[in-house]
């Protein structure tokens, strides 16, 4: 899982830091993507470990458990852009 993870874009922002003034919408959301996806893949050892010992769910699916922690880790992320627009300007 989680096999695509290098992107030509982030390769692209890696090989020019400092020398871009912008990025596209949809490129900064595909980095903002594959970075939660990469820190859910790093941290699933140690978060499946986390969640055997304060629940009583007797199997984690280790199939979609990464996954699904990234999700969350996605739906949590997305509600920082609400404050840094104004007011007029955020969408509900």
């Amino acid at each position: 899982m989680f096999g695509f993870l290098r992107s030509r874009e982030t390769k692209f922002i890696e090989e020019n830091a400092g020398k871009l003034d912008a990025i596209s919408e949809d490129m900064a959301a595909n980095i903002f993507v594959r970075d939660i996806l990469v820190t859910a893949k790093k941290s699933w050892a140690n978060v499946k470990g986390e969640l055997a010992t304060m629940t009583s769910v007797a199997e984690i699916d280790e199939r979609m458990g990464p996954f699904d922690f990234a999700l969350a880790g996605m739906a949590v992320q997305m509600q920082a852009p609400r404050n840094l627009f104004a007011r007029d300007r955020q969408n509900g």
